[in-house]
């Protein structure tokens, strides 16, 4: 991460005086990348433009052969090992009608549970009383994101029961 970026440092007269350093630093860091040889990330959203929008982010950087992007449906998603991460940014405000959210989060926390079972999973809430639909233990982590207070619940998938951690 921020392999490509310029940093403020760059510009302190100290910098200058030890840039060969620095040069090093990066030669040494660069002998220890990885390139994977197939995804490990797979991304998608139902929204075309949303994908377009992720793949445009990613061209001409390093980690892209890394991502695999894909127009789909959550749930139509199956997972491609036994274990792993799933990170969910389910519609909310104004993207989903009020009414159905709970709805929405019941189908999220049993296509988990059903196809998920021992992976991370990390889900978005809109609101407190959502938490009840995630069927499994999550630790729950308070969130503004884009003006809105949300919370982030992190839970292995494993048939525990739920218990809610504010942290």
């Amino acid at each position: 991460a921020g392999w490509s970026r310029l940093f403020a440092f760059f510009a302190w007269p100290a910098y200058h005086l030890n840039q060969g350093r620095w040069v090093h630093l990066r030669r040494q860091a660069q002998i220890r990348f990885r390139v994977p040889e197939r995804p490990q990330i797979f991304a998608s959203d139902i929204d075309p433009e949303a994908c377009g929008m992720l793949s445009a982010n990613l061209a001409g950087i390093e980690p892209a052969p890394a991502v695999a992007i894909n127009v789909a449906d959550f749930f139509s998603i199956r997972p491609t090992g036994d274990t792993g991460r799933v990170m969910l940014n389910p519609p909310y405000g104004r993207r989903i009608d009020v009414g159905r959210e709970g709805h929405l989060y019941r189908e999220i926390g049993e296509k988990l549970q059903k196809d998920f079972r021992n992976w991370t999973a990390a889900v978005i809430i809109p609101a407190r009383q959502l938490l009840r639909e995630i069927p499994f233990a999550v630790r729950v982590y308070p969130l503004v994101h884009g003006g809105l207070k949300v919370w982030v619940s992190v839970g292995r998938i494993d048939g525990s029961p739920v218990c809610r951690k504010e942290s």
